[in-house]
């Protein structure tokens, strides 16, 4: 549980700065325009959709833990990929939509497998207390992350907040990778004990 909520605290803290960054950086460093940034998210969106249709079969063939924690690898990484968008010039649409597809992916499977886990971790009669105070510290972090990525975006620049916010998400599959979750072959291994301690 202390991995799965490092890991979601520390991904909504810098993709508020990453979010914010790339949104100025788009508009005011490369002029991209409205419906090119709509499509860039809608990327996302798609490659969520697929992450979370494929989910299931990949870790029944795999292993649960192990998929986790190569999805959120491949999700939380991509975001560094946004650092060549600067070099690619007419190309950057493109490189962002893909970044999106692949961040979206990982991300969209890694989430469903993330939930699942600490459903399963919890007694039943602690689940909505844990639940809670998970929602509250993990999206406590976005405002404070939106606050941190204003002020740096205005000290610093657009693409000095883009920048942090990419690597800072790299971190945070840190958390689960040096967990006990990639060894975990199959969800039930997760289970609670019984009430009696067996």
């Amino acid at each position: 549980m202390r991995a799965l909520l490092g890991e979601a605290t520390t991904f909504n803290l810098f993709n508020e700065m990453f979010i914010l960054g790339l949104m100025l950086y788009a508009v005011r460093g490369l002029d991209i325009g409205a419906a090119t940034i709509g499509l860039v998210f809608t990327a996302g969106g798609v490659g969520s959709f697929a992450g979370a249709w494929f989910g299931s079969r990949i870790a029944g063939r795999f292993g649960y833990g192990r998929v986790l924690l190569v999805t959120l690898v491949l999700g939380n990484t991509a975001p560094v990929g946004v650092l060549l968008v600067g070099p690619a010039g007419a190309a950057a649409p493109a490189l962002l939509c893909a970044v999106f597809v692949v961040m979206g992916a990982g991300i969209g499977i890694a989430n469903v497998h993330a939930v699942s886990l600490r459903q399963t971790a919890l007694p039943e009669r602690l689940r909505g207390r844990v639940n809670a105070a998970y929602r509250l510290i993990s999206w406590g972090a976005v405002p404070v992350g939106a606050a941190i990525g204003g002020v740096v975006a205005t000290q610093a620049g657009a693409w000095a907040a883009m920048a942090t916010g990419a690597v800072g998400i790299a971190t945070a599959t840190l958390w689960v990778g040096f967990s006990a979750v990639p060894r975990l072959a199959r969800i039930a291994d997760a289970g609670s004990p019984a009430p009696d301690g067996r």
